[in-house]
């Protein structure tokens, strides 16, 4: 698994394994980014996503929500 992104927003995303069975396979673009959540722009709407609950694919990419923890602008900051 990756273990650093630094920007989410405006990725496609499709969750692959959920802790809450409701969140499995939800696919779209992801809107906005907090600490905590992912907002994700589905067919059906826009879902929220805790990032400690999800593991993901974005771009061939398997990344584990407990690895992007943290707002976009402190993960930056982390791999200089």
């Amino acid at each position: 698994m990756t273990t650093f992104q630094p920007v989410m927003i405006g990725r496609r995303i499709k969750v692959i394994s959920a802790k809450n069975q409701n969140n499995n396979g939800i696919s779209g673009m992801v809107i906005d980014e907090t600490r905590n959540m992912l907002v994700v722009s589905t067919i059906n709407g826009e879902k929220m996503l805790m990032k400690s609950n999800i593991i993901f694919n974005t771009d061939g990419k398997i990344i584990d929500g407990c690895a992007i923890i943290g707002r976009p602008d402190e993960r930056v900051k982390l791999q200089w």
